[in-house]
């Protein structure tokens, strides 16, 4: 189990440390907690459906996938803190065998980051479609913070597979 590195302080913690002269958090954590900002603001939509009359036909699925939602949040809210430990593993390896599993780890966390996002990011026309209609644009927001979460840990990926290319062992 992964300490809760940021995930249990508060955001303008991170926002420091993101924006000091700290090998991490950077730009994979970020990823991360887009998608887990996504995951919370699909979260949200449904909450305001559910419940509601006007919404009945939709309840069902609309439970079911509020649940989803509430499992990837809380997947990204991991993966937040798993990615800056995993990259904190890749600064302090000195040895190539030690930096070259670092730099796989480091690389699967974005990997699921985007993976994670990509299935959020699925649901969006549907809550969108059949959900709370006044809460339409919070499900375009949810889907351009997926965006940027899924392009943000693809560009970390592909650094870290670079950087892995370069490791002699």
């Amino acid at each position: 189990m992964i300490a809760n590195m940021y995930s249990d302080k508060s955001i303008t913690k991170y926002l420091d440390d993101l924006a000091a002269k700290k090998p991490a958090p950077g730009g994979g954590s970020s990823a991360a907690l887009a998608g887990a900002m996504a995951a919370a603001i699909i979260c949200m939509v449904l909450n305001y459906t559910i419940g509601k009359k006007k919404y009945k036909s939709f309840e069902p699925a609309a439970k079911n996938l509020l649940k989803k939602a509430q499992a990837s949040m809380r997947k990204l809210i991991k993966l937040f803190d798993a990615d800056i430990k995993s990259y904190g593993n890749v600064v302090k390896a000195r040895e190539n065998k030690v930096l070259k599993r670092a730099l796989k780890e480091a690389m699967a966390v974005p990997l699921e980051v985007a993976r994670e996002s990509a299935f959020l990011t699925k649901m969006c026309p549907v809550v969108k479609r059949r959900a709370n209609k006044d809460l339409a644009c919070d499900v375009d927001v949810a889907r351009y913070l997926l965006a940027a979460a899924i392009n943000s840990a693809n560009v970390n990926v592909a650094i870290n597979r670079k950087a892995l290319k370069k490791v002699k062992v």
